[in-house]
């Protein structure tokens, strides 16, 4: 069993790739960087650990998980926060890092999602598969 952390400003992505990893067995670690606000409508909101704006509060957070390996998204929409910020702040090396912005270049990870992760960014159900994300996640096993 590996141990994921998701951060991302989009709480409903955040959510499903947390619902998809436990799903496979694993420990999800799902953070919304964002206000509050955004999840009242959202599906699933008991998928989410933490939605907040701080990063002290990520960074701990992510510490305290021992992550083996962490989703970032690169533009967090908050004070100019990026998932590099993320990670330089968590202390996570260059090699656990998966990004998974499809418009920004993120050198700081090992490896980068296809933009087609942002079509994870939909309302969970039962029996919604992704298999992309599936065989991604399954490849690092």
């Amino acid at each position: 069993m590996k141990k994921f952390v998701i951060v991302d400003d989009a709480a409903s992505l955040v959510a499903t790739m947390a619902y998809l990893i436990r799903a496979q067995g694993h420990e999800a670690l799902a953070i919304a960087f964002n206000d509050s606000g955004c999840t009242r409508f959202l599906n699933r909101k008991e998928e989410l650990n933490l939605v907040t704006q701080d990063i002290r509060a990520v960074a701990e957070a992510i510490q305290n998980f021992s992550p083996d390996f962490i989703f970032l998204d690169h533009d967090l929409r908050c004070d100019g926060l990026t998932g590099e910020h993320v990670a330089q702040a968590a202390k996570i090396p260059r090699e656990k890092c998966i990004g998974i912005s499809s418009t920004y270049p993120q050198p700081y990870c090992f490896q980068k999602l296809p933009g087609s992760i942002k079509d994870l960014d939909v309302p969970i159900y039962e029996d919604h598969e992704h298999p992309k994300f599936i065989t991604l996640l399954q490849s690092l096993i």
